[in-house]
């Protein structure tokens, strides 16, 4: 840690297998990035399945240049199945008591079936 929820980033690893992975923590595809990631860009190749992943330009922008990351704290939501996105969304609309009030009962319903 740099200072208190900002930590120097070493290296990048995308989706790495848990008991390999370096730390316990996750980028959250949120970025401020300087101009020289547009050339770090057109320098790599795609990947497996044809993208450009930007976790490799990142990698290669870190030979360039510092990188630093800010630790959030809060509740992350992961959307990349149907289950995760329904549930993120309805944690979502629990929080406002207008669509709660509307939603609940919907959710009660189809339980009881």
């Amino acid at each position: 840690m740099i200072e208190s929820g900002i930590m120097k980033i070493d290296t990048l690893i995308e989706k790495p297998p848990p008991d390999r992975a370096p730390s316990r923590y996750a980028v959250a595809a949120r970025y401020i990035l300087t101009p020289a990631i547009f050339d770090c860009i057109q320098r790599i190749t795609p990947g497996a399945l044809g993208e450009i992943q930007l976790t490799d330009a990142l990698r290669l922008l870190l030979e360039r240049e510092r990188i630093h990351g800010v630790v959030l704290t809060g509740k992350r939501h992961d959307i990349g199945n149907p289950i995760d996105w329904l549930m993120t969304n309805i944690a979502f609309a629990a929080r406002d008591p207008k669509i709660w009030t509307q939603l609940q009962p919907l959710l009660k319903s189809l339980l009881q079936q």
